[in-house]
């Protein structure tokens, strides 16, 4: 009986174009282009649960507002630091901590044991600043930036001139596919102004290898280096 059945007509369902992606986008296609395809184009994406809760993204948001408060120009907090006043450095940062962990989780018990975590790594944090400070100045924080690939593959194209192995040609296509996202922190040498650092949070992945990121498998500092280099920083 189901052989004699007509066959079934697929149905045709145009993909989403895909005008912007972030770092987390290309390492998703990397993982899995096929699961890309049906998340992005076909919009097969589990829905999001909210969840009343602190979550990990809370805690490194709140963290990434305390340290740009810390190194703000002309703010009080580097003010400390350039001083070298490490107990007035620590303090202002523990009145920032009550202040953000304070707003995003209000009085879920949670918040209480990252912020305290958090605290837990301040004084390091302030050692480590201080010592930075002689001989690297903070020049952008929490900055966005949009990059074409039409830009970033004019970029390979110039990087790849010497060794003679230029990337392969862009689709029309996909020239016009922004690539976004947000960088932490831009440091500048005291020594070389040309000589800048590019310096991406980590409160809860893994921190990404050096030869991964020479090698070009871990793409995000790759891709904010370029969006620097490049001079695609918002404001």
């Amino acid at each position: 009986a189901f052989a004699a059945e007509p066959p079934e007509v697929p149905a045709l369902a145009p993909t989403a174009p895909l005008h912007h992606a972030s770092h987390s986008a290309l390492a998703s296609y990397r993982a899995c282009p096929y699961r890309f395809l049906l998340e992005r184009g076909f919009g097969l994406a589990a829905p999001e649960e909210i969840v009343e809760e602190f979550r990990r993204l809370d805690h490194g948001q709140a963290v990434h507002e305390c340290l740009r408060r810390l190194l703000e120009p002309g703010g009080e907090g580097i003010a400390c630091l350039r001083r070298g006043d490490r107990a007035a450095a620590l303090a202002w940062l523990r009145e920032a901590a009550d202040a953000e962990f304070g707003r995003a989780a209000a009085g879920l018990p949670q918040r209480r044991l990252w912020e305290e975590t958090f605290l837990a790594a301040a004084p390091a944090i302030v050692e480590w600043e201080i010592a930075r400070l002689t001989a690297w100045e903070p020049r952008a924080l929490e900055r966005e930036f949009r990059l074409s690939l039409a830009e970033l593959h004019a970029w390979l194209t110039a990087a790849a001139a010497d060794a003679g192995d230029p990337p392969p040609p862009l689709a029309a296509e996909a020239a016009r596919i922004e690539l976004k996202g947000k960088v932490d922190r831009v440091d500048r040498s005291r020594r070389d102004a040309d000589c800048l650092a590019v310096i991406d949070y980590k409160t809860g992945s893994r921190v990404p290898k050096q030869r991964d990121i020479e090698r070009g498998d871990e793409p995000q500092l790759v891709l904010y280096a370029v969006a620097v280099e490049c001079g695609r920083l918002a404001g």
